[in-house]
């Protein structure tokens, strides 16, 4: 049974940390045993097979349904089975690699890194050492190697495949034993081909291999099975439409030589019966047979099955027997290869589906780098551009250069059998290699610090049915492109594409959310950061940018992913959530907040100059940190119109404390907090507010060493935006905003001193007023569970109605249970005040239960989902 689903671990997440935040979802838990197997033929009755299956050099638009999403126009080029696999699950349509070529690219999917975590420009030669050995230089990391994909797979039980172009090195022996480096083409010849080379993907992670090193480029024109060189004429008999004209013997080829109907671009050495055109047919016979046997003898656990075809790089040799796709386009060559292409796919699928295994197999279809045109003039003259709108193609440092099409699969591709919902389409900016944080997720897997450093789960967007509604994942991806360098960084007021490196002489800046086809470059006549004028609309955005790449360009750089463990032991638990809010009001006389109230902190210190204090509270969301990053912040702050003369912003707030008696311009107001510690209780968080009239001016927050300034415009309803200043000026006239905010006492904003002193420096007309602290819960008392598929509901909310002397709860669940707690402090235990079961009601009114004016009130309650359960057994 599967059901609409978001999924839970980072459904609220800081963008540029991927760290979780504050979870205010109300979910009933059920749970589903789900076992390793890969027999089970319903999606999510086991764990999945996978099928990545990679192709090489096939562009944003070569795919139908991508061509028709941005042109309105049914395809020229046949894609029947990409289609069929677009209906059924999702298309990501701004999936972005690192490189805009195959080889460095092929790293970063492999193992979820950058291009810079190894060789910059990728490991092209087939005897170079190998790419997963190299950090900072050839094999300094021989004792701790990149890990692949197929390593973190092994470890959770999948049998691991792997099949085609390879542009990983290894290492080739001669016939005395010794390894041959970075050989020249036209010395291939000294390769010992009895020998099995080493340091393959069969040694780093994969159960079984069936590749070419080079593909169908060359100069290796030969297969090899497990590592070992395989002659063709042994194996050609069994596969449909793949002849040879005699026993294959080693040979070397001169360039432009031609075997059957293929074509060697490049002069090399190999098998004699080589043809570059029947590669399709020989790849997915080999792995049809590898999920067959898989199925036959080891059907207890599921395989990964990566399929890396040299489709459609040149030579434009598409299958004239085996797959018989020469021709079918009618628009030339290279249209001819994306069919066979899309048919090698239709094969492996035509074969998941005779074993009854595919409902239950996740195929993610994906290329190595944006589209090549090379022999594409014909269907490009018919309207069917391999890069669609996006400038630039292979090669290039711009969108086509990197933007790829990247679709995922799971289930029978109707709504209810469907892990991922079919035809569903995210905008979001990801990057293909969060495939790899994504399979490690799923599986419930641990990345080490120093492994997968910039790979993102993205599994809150396939399993949603309106990924587009949740948080982004990630707001910054870096690109590496021959001498040019990039950066993409997405915020609240669009998509930024800044290529930095001046080899041209000028920097460029496009916002691709509206200009896509990236025409006006924003920075047009500034060719470094430095002569761009600090009033520019763009230089403080183009500053960030800048810096972040120069924080993450190094081999070493710090990760761009937090490395997560998914398992099981560590990220199951109790999995309750809470809303904690101090819902103090007071009414009649002002008190001062000196009165003996603590708010949950263990002293409030000393206040002077005729503070006072009064509440109200409401909420505010969706803000953003001064990055314009959302983050999953909520508040709860009010200003009804209502307090003394001077209708203020904030005139209510969690701890209201303003200026009685005021005639002008008073001196400086400072409220000094003891006992403020780096971490909250129970990892409680604060929000401290403060501000005032529209005239108050100079408001700051200090800890005693740093001073932090946060400012909005406006007052503080939702949605409000956080913009870290340096320096708040005012002219005396009304021009400084409104309200300041600051977060403490969290991971990125630790407090550094036991005594924190909030200051407002300067008043002008009253009503100016420390705002508050308010008191946030982060994941207590349960951690999060590692994989799951929740049902989202509406959270429950809390009102305090002090007149009335009632406590009224809405938006409850019929199915869920809640407890209404009460607490004196934070650190003091929580009494339960009332237990509802099952209510018959969305919304309730509890009376005769408030506690003194100071008391916290929480609601407890578990989530409502199901959970992937990760054990072994059936």
């Amino acid at each position: 049974m599967t059901i609409p689903f978001i999924y839970m671990r980072h459904i609220l997440t800081n963008i540029s940390n991927v760290k979780p935040q504050l979870v205010l979802f109300c979910f009933l838990l059920v749970n589903l045993f789900l076992p390793i197997s890969s027999s089970g033929k319903n999606a999510g009755e086991s764990l999945p097979n996978i099928i990545f299956f990679l192709a090489d050099d096939i562009g944003w638009a070569d795919p139908g349904r991508y061509h028709e999403h941005y042109s309105g126009n049914k395809a020229k080029v046949p894609t029947p089975n990409l289609d069929k696999l677009c209906d059924q699950g999702m298309m990501f349509m701004d999936a972005q690699l690192p490189a805009a070529l195959c080889a460095p690219n092929r790293f970063c999917i492999m193992t979820g890194n950058y291009t810079q975590r190894s060789r910059p420009w990728g490991t092209w030669n087939r005897t170079a050492s190998s790419a997963f050995h190299f950090g900072n230089s050839n094999n300094d990391r021989i004792n701790n190697p990149h890990e692949t994909i197929g390593v973190a797979l092994k470890k959770k039980g999948y049998k691991t495949g792997y099949f085609g172009k390879m542009h990983f090195g290894g290492d080739f022996f001669d016939a005395s034993g010794n390894i041959l480096r970075d050989q020249p083409n036209d010395q291939l010849d000294q390769i010992d081909f009895n020998k099995r080379f080493r340091n393959g993907l069969l040694d780093h992670g994969f159960d079984y291999t069936f590749v070419t090193p080079d593909g169908i480029q060359g100069p290796m024109y030969a297969y090899f099975e497990n590592d070992q060189y395989v002659p063709i004429s042994t194996f050609a008999s069994d596969i449909q439409g793949v002849d040879t004209s005699s026993d294959s013997v080693l040979k070397s080829f001169s360039k432009g030589e031609r075997v059957g109907n293929g074509e060697m671009i490049q002069i090399g050495y190999g098998d004699s019966e080589f043809d570059t055109s029947e590669h399709g047919p020989i790849l997915t016979h080999f792995a049809q047979k590898f999920i067959e046997d898989h199925v036959t003898n080891d059907n207890e656990t599921p395989f990964l099955l990566y399929y890396a075809t040299p489709a459609i790089h040149v030579p434009l040799t598409p299958s004239v027997k085996g797959i018989e796709a020469a021709g079918q386009s009618q628009i030339g060559p290279r249209a001819d290869f994306v069919y066979d292409l899309d048919s090698q796919l239709g094969l492996l699928i035509d074969k998941l589906e005779e074993l009854g295994i595919e409902e239950n197999t996740l195929i993610i279809f994906t290329s190595d780098n944006g589209g090549a045109v090379s022999g594409g003039q014909a269907q490009i003259a018919v309207g069917q551009d391999p890069n669609g709108p996006l400038r630039g193609k292979k090669m290039s440092i711009y969108e086509g250069g990197h933007r790829v099409p990247m679709i995922w699969k799971w289930g029978d591709g109707t709504n209810k059998g469907s892990i991922i919902p079919p035809n569903t389409k995210c905008q979001h900016l990801v990057s293909v290699m969060d495939w790899v944080a994504s399979a490690i997720d799923l599986t419930g897997g641990a990345v080490a610090p120093d492994q997968h450093y910039d790979s993102i789960s993205i599994l809150p967007f396939l399993f949603s049915e309106e990924p587009d509604d949740l948080p982004p994942l990630r707001n910054f991806h870096f690109y590496s492109v021959g001498d040019y360098r990039g950066v993409r960084m997405d915020d609240e007021e669009g998509k930024w594409f800044y290529k930095r490196t001046n080899v041209d002489g000028k920097l460029e800046l496009f916002n691709i959310d509206n200009d896509i086809e990236q025409a006006e470059n924003l920075v047009e006549e500034y060719s470094a950061i430095e002569e761009i004028p600090e009033d520019h609309p763009q230089k403080t955005r183009i500053q960030l940018m800048e810096n972040w790449f120069n924080a993450h360009k190094a081999t070493t750089s710090p990760r761009t992913a937090e490395a997560l463990d998914y398992s099981d032991e560590k990220n199951e638990g109790t999995n309750e959530r809470i809303i904690s809010t101090n819902f103090t009001e007071y009414t009649g006389d002002p008190q001062r907040i000196d009165g003996g109230e603590n708010f949950g902190i263990e002293s409030l210190g000393t206040v002077t100059d005729g503070w006072m204090n009064l509440h109200k509270t409401d909420e505010a969301t969706n803000l953003t940190n001064n990055l314009r990053e959302k983050t999953s912040v909520s508040l709860t702050i009010k200003h009804p119109n209502n307090w003394g003369t001077g209708n203020a912003a904030f005139n209510n707030t969690p701890i209201r404390a303003g200026i009685d008696d005021f005639t002008g311009t008073v001196p400086t107001t400072s409220v000094t907090f003891t006992g403020l510690n780096a971490t909250f209780p129970n990892g409680y968080q604060a929000i401290v507010y403060v501000g005032g009239y529209l005239k108050n001016t100079g408001a700051s927050i200090t800890d005693g060493n740093s001073i932090f300034y946060y400012q909005t415009p406006v007052s503080p309803t939702a949605p409000v935006e956080f913009i870290q200043t340096t320096a708040i000026t005012d002219d005396g006239e009304g021009s400084a905003p409104e309200a300041h905010y600051a977060v403490f006492g969290s991971e990125e904003s630790p407090l550094i001193s036991e005594s924190t002193t909030f200051t407002i420096d300067t008043l002008y007309g009253g009503g100016s007023f420390l705002g508050g602290i308010q008191i946030i819960g982060n994941s207590v008392p349960g951690e999060p569970i590692k994989t799951l598929i929740p049902v989202p509901v509406s959270e429950p909310k809390i009102e305090i109605e002090n007149d009335l002397e009632t406590i009224v709860i809405t938006n409850l669940d019929p199915d869920a249970s809640y407890q209404l707690q009460v607490s004196n402090s934070l650190e003091s235990d929580w009494e339960i005040l009332e237990t509802i079961e099952s209510p018959s009601e969305e919304e309730i009114s509890i009376s005769g239960k408030i506690k003194a004016q100071s008391s916290f009130y929480r609601l407890q309650y578990t989530e409502k989902v199901k959970k992937l359960s990760l054990t072994n057994n059936r």
